[in-house]
Parts: structure tokens; sequence; C-alpha cells
């Protein structure tokens, strides 16, 4: 039974390799019809164009009656015609290549529909090898135990990296509403005919929309502290903590003066800085972590088709 799963495995593992250029020619052959589309609009109008030119010449106008009497209409026209035929002959090369390109797109996402499931039966079988080494004394066991508990880690990190990153993307976004506001009142305060009413509704907003930054960022700062140790090393929260501190402890006591409200601006965009380095550095975990997963995975693979 071993022998004829590994055999499958080995056939499928290699219809992957395969199914996986197929995309990538799809996607090339997909970027190129884009391209070739926008070049045959550009075709089109130009063609458009000597044909206009060519119908005007032909018709009745002060330039063919001008051209006619000094002489020049029989060359104009000539090239006129010879422009439009130009014009024609690229636009009809570039359309008969786009119908090619179609032709093979259409070719390839037929051959790739036979490979749509092959994925999911090849991870089938290879949960069923791995099930069978898991019950077995294969000296390879150990080491698939190892692996497959170090791929789950990484995965439950991944997790709470993801979470972190998508908290601190809606708090990036009220903040950016904030220097909105912020910006705004400031541009009101400068009016020499301030209107009260509408001030006092920017206060309001700039209250509302800071209450929801305190809620979204101590929210961050959970997810932020939910991860590894080793993640949680490379994040600067001092920096962060000490800005948030400049924000709400010392946020403007008159809404109405104008000097507070450029403090605060100050220290929303300083803010808006720390949130973008941390977002940066947890982006740049997350590629750490999928790259290594990755090589886990491949590794994990490689043993269960060898065993």
């Amino acid at each position: 039974m071993t022998k004829t799963i590994n055999e499958s495995l080995h056939e499928m593992r290699g219809k992957l390799l395969y199914y996986s250029k197929l995309l990538e020619k799809l996607s090339k052959i997909e970027k190129e019809i884009i391209r070739t589309k926008h070049q045959l609009m550009a075709l089109s109008d130009i063609w458009d164009n000597e044909e206009s030119d060519v119908k005007e010449l032909n018709s009745f106008s002060l330039t063919t009656l001008f051209l006619k009497l000094s002489g020049k209409f029989d060359k104009k026209i000539s090239e006129e015609n010879r422009e439009l035929l130009e014009a024609k002959a690229n636009f009809e090369k570039c359309n008969n290549y786009l119908m090619t390109l179609l032709e093979e797109k259409k070719q390839l996402s037929e051959e790739a529909s036979s490979y749509y499931t092959l994925e999911q039966d090849y991870n089938k079988l290879l949960s069923e090898k791995e099930a069978s080494l898991y019950a077995s004394d294969n000296p390879s066991k150990e080491k698939l135990v190892a692996i497959s508990s170090n791929i789950n880690k990484l995965n439950l990190e991944l997790k709470e990296i993801n979470e972190a990153i998508d908290q601190g993307s809606e708090l990036y976004s009220v903040l950016r509403n904030l220097t909105s506001e912020l910006e705004d009142a400031e541009s009101v305060l400068r009016e020499t005919n301030l209107n009260k009413v509408t001030s006092q509704l920017k206060i309001e907003n700039i209250s509302d929309y800071i209450n929801q930054v305190k809620l979204q960022l101590s929210k961050y700062k959970v997810e932020l502290s939910d991860l590894d140790d080793t993640l949680q090393d490379t994040i600067n929260l001092n920096e962060l903590d000490s800005l948030c501190d400049s924000l709400f402890d010392n946020f403007f006591a008159d809404l109405m003066v104008e000097a507070p409200i450029k403090d605060a601006l100050q220290d929303v965009k300083a803010l808006r800085t720390a949130i973008e380095k941390i977002q940066s550095s947890l982006r740049d975990d997350k590629k750490s972590l999928l790259e290594n997963i990755s090589n886990l995975k491949t590794e994990k693979d490689k043993i269960l088709e060898e065993s």
C-alpha cells in the first residue's frame, strides 16, 4: 500500500509542478491580452483619424479647393490614402495577434481546468500517508511530528500577526480621519468671520475621532501584546505609549484656540508615523513566517513522499 501511495504522490507532485508553470504562463498571457487591448484601442483611434482625413479631402472644403488650385491635391490624397492603409494594416495585425492570444488563453484554461482538484487530491493523499506513518514504527515519524508541531506553532503566530495588522489598519484609518478633521479645524480658526456653530461641530467631530482612536489604540495594544516575545522585540511600544500620552493627556484645554490644534495635529501625525513603522515591522515578520512555513511544508512533503 505504501509503495502505491509513494508512486501516486511522486506522479501527482510532477503534475502539480506542471500545473504551476501552466498557471504562470496563463497569467503572462492575460497581462499580454490587457496590453494588446489597450494598443488595439489606440490603433483604432489612429485608423479613425486617418479615415476622417481622407473623407475630408474627398469632400468639398476650402482645404480641398486650395490643394486643387495649387496642384498639390493628388500628392496629398495619395499620402493620406497610404497612411490610411498603414493604419488599417496595423490595426488588423494587432487584432489578429489579440485573437491568437485569446485562443491560446482558452486552450490553456481548458487544460488547467483538468488540474483544479489536483492539489486537493494531493493533500488528501499526503494526509493518508501521514496518518499511516504516525501509526507505524517508521524512523521518520519523530522528525515528522517535530515539523508538524513547528508548523502549527508558526501558523498560530501568523494568525496573531494578521489580527494585529488588521487592527492596526483600522486604527490608522481613524487617525487619518482625525488628521483631516484637525486640518479642517485649523483652517476654520484662521477665518476672520468665524462661524461658531461650524467650529463647534468641528470640535465635536474631533472629540468623536479622539474617542475612536482611544478605543482602536487600546485594541491594537492588546493584539500587539498577544504576539510572540521574539516578534514583540521588533516593535517599539515605548515610543507608541509616549506619543499616546502626549496626544491624550495634553489635548487642548481651549478648543477654540488655534495653537493647541496645531500641537494635536503634530501629535497625531507623529502617532501615524509610529503606527506605520510598527505595521511595516509586522508585515516583515509576516513575510518571514510565511517563508518559514513554506520551507517546513516542503520538507514535510519530501519526508512523506520518500518514507
